[in-house]
This record gives structure tokens, C-alpha cells and sequence, in this order.
């Protein structure tokens, strides 16, 4: 049976050192003398040699071989240890963390908790990631109460041998969370979160007053042809609440652009009208 090498058990796909070069100049440009950064995993040492000299640079390797070799080819401190068991004082506060963490998934969120607990505010990290790691709602949505998110693809062949499709994503520690690069990901997740048949509804309706007027109709045929935009928001999302879900600005613009099948009769208040209505 085939002994399983260091690189195999630990997921290592060193980083290329022009790739690395290339990756601090267009990501990390913004950091200024004296800024503290750390590099989790820093394997042989691509990222801690590509970071200019004028930063204060910390690098942690589970790998002691590995550690070795990058302390020696950078000439920056390395902490030989498993970086989610390094504690925070060891590592202090940084402005930066950037990294080719292991391609795992409960790694990866593992490894963005630690790096939001050692970030600055206003500070980043920057991994390279397997695609799937962002390809789903759900995840992106745990991910995005933490920091707001950005991403980039990155050639798969960066790897020889490696068949994932690759992503740079940086993730930024602000109050105000945004993401860039996610198209239809914030309403996806919102989708799954309401009532089956309306979600069913807008998913399979084809109706040229947009999909959320048949929903909208039939909410008020329900609750008697007459109610407030909390009632009918009520109606759509049962469970699972969202603080400001994108499907009620839709939800008003289907009450206020179709004046002809629903009449406002008070702030925030609608009825269907008697065509409609019969």
C-alpha cells in the first residue's frame, strides 16, 4: 500500500513564487511600511519572500521541514504550529493575513474565523481557494456575516495535477459587508428562505408583469382582497426572517407599477381591484 506523503496528508500545493509576486502586487498594493502581516500556512516560504521588507511579517507552518525552509529563504519569523492553535497574542494584531490555506472546506471557515479574530478592523485576508468554496448561498451568506467578500478566478493549472477550478478571494473585516463579484447569491439564499409555494411560484412562473405579480395577487385574494405591506411580507416569508430581503422591494414595485389591478388606500396599504379581484 502507497505511503502517504507530508504533502498529500497536509493538502500542500505550494504556491508558484511568480504567482505569489503577483498576488501581493495586485491584492495587497495598499499596506504601508510597518504594517503587521501573517501568512497561514506559509509552506516553503513563496508569500513571506513576495511581501516587501518593509513589513512586519509572521509566518505559521504545521510542517517543521517546510518551516524551515522558509525561514531560511525569507529570513522572516515563522511559528512552527497548527495556525487555528496558535494563540492570538503570539500572532498580535495584523492588517493583513494572506495564505494558500488547505483546499478543505471546515478548514478554510476555520482559518477565516482565526483570521477575523487577529484582523484589525478595516483589515484583510487573502486566500487562495478552491472555487467550490464559494459556489453555494449558504455558505457565502456565513462567510458574509463576517467580512465583505471578494473574488477572482485564478488559472487552475497555478497547481500541475490540480483539476479544481481556482479562486483569489479577499475578505475585509468592515461593519458595512458588501460582496463583489456574486451575482443573484444574496437573492438565492433570501428565495430559500420563503414559503414553499411562492417559492415555487417565482421560480416556474412566466408572466410578463414579472414573476412576483401572480404572488402578490393571489396574497391578497387570500387575506381578503385588502392588506398592509407587513401582512403580505408575512405571507411570503413565514420563517427564517431577513433583516431587509430584496423580494420586498419587489413586492412594492408590483403594487405601485400596476396601478390598474391594485389601489392604495392608505400608506403602506392595498387592495385588489374588482377586475382583478372577480
Amino acid at each position: 500500500m502507497p505511503v502517504e506523503s507530508t504533502q498529500q496528508r497536509l493538502h500542500q500545493w505550494f504556491t508558484p513564487a511568480w504567482a505569489a509576486e503577483g498576488i501581493v502586487e495586485e491584492a495587497f498594493g495598499w499596506l504601508q511600511p510597518g504594517d503587521r502581516v501573517a501568512e497561514p500556512p506559509c509552506g516553503d516560504g513563496a508569500f513571506l519572500c513576495a511581501l516587501p521588507g518593509s513589513l512586519d511579517v509572521v509566518g505559521v507552518e504545521i510542517d517543521p521541514v517546510q518551516a524551515e525552509r522558509a525561514r531560511r529563504a525569507s529570513g522572516r519569523h515563522v511559528i512552527v504550529g497548527d495556525f487555528l492553535e496558535v494563540p492570538a497574542e503570539d500572532l498580535g494584531r495584523v492588517q493583513a493575513v494572506i495564505g494558500n490555506p488547505p483546499f478543505q472546506s471546515d478548514t478554510v471557515a476555520a482559518f477565516l474565523r482565526k483570521s477575523h479574530e487577529i484582523l484589525e478592523e478595516g483589515g484583510q485576508a487573502g486566500f487562495i481557494l478552491p472555487a467550490y468554496i464559494l459556489q453555494t448561498s449558504s455558505s457565502v451568506e456565513r462567510i458574509h456575516s463576517l467580512f465583505s467578500i471578494h473574488q477572482a478566478m485564478i488559472p487552475r493549472n497555478l497547481f500541475p495535477g490540480l483539476s479544481l477550478p481556482l479562486c483569489f478571494a479577499t475578505f475585509t473585516k468592515e461593519r458595512q459587508r458588501r460582496l463583489h463579484g456574486f451575482m443573484l447569491y444574496r437573492e438565492a439564499q433570501e428565495i430559500a428562505a420563503i414559503d414553499r409555494r411562492w417559492k415555487e411560484a417565482v421560480a416556474t412562473g412566466r408572466d410578463s408583469r414579472g414573476v412576483w405579480f401572480p404572488v402578490v395577487r393571489e396574497i391578497l385574494r387570500a387575506l381578503g382582497g385588502s392588506a398592509d405591506l407587513e401582512q403580505i411580507y408575512g405571507s411570503i416569508q413565514t420563517m427564517r426572517p431577513t433583516a431587509n430581503p430584496h423580494w420586498r422591494a419587489k413586492v412594492r414595485q408590483v403594487l405601485q407599477r400596476h396601478a390598474s389591478a391594485f389601489e392604495r388606500t392608505a400608506p403602506g396599504q392595498y387592495q385588489l381591484r374588482e377586475a382583478v379581484a372577480a
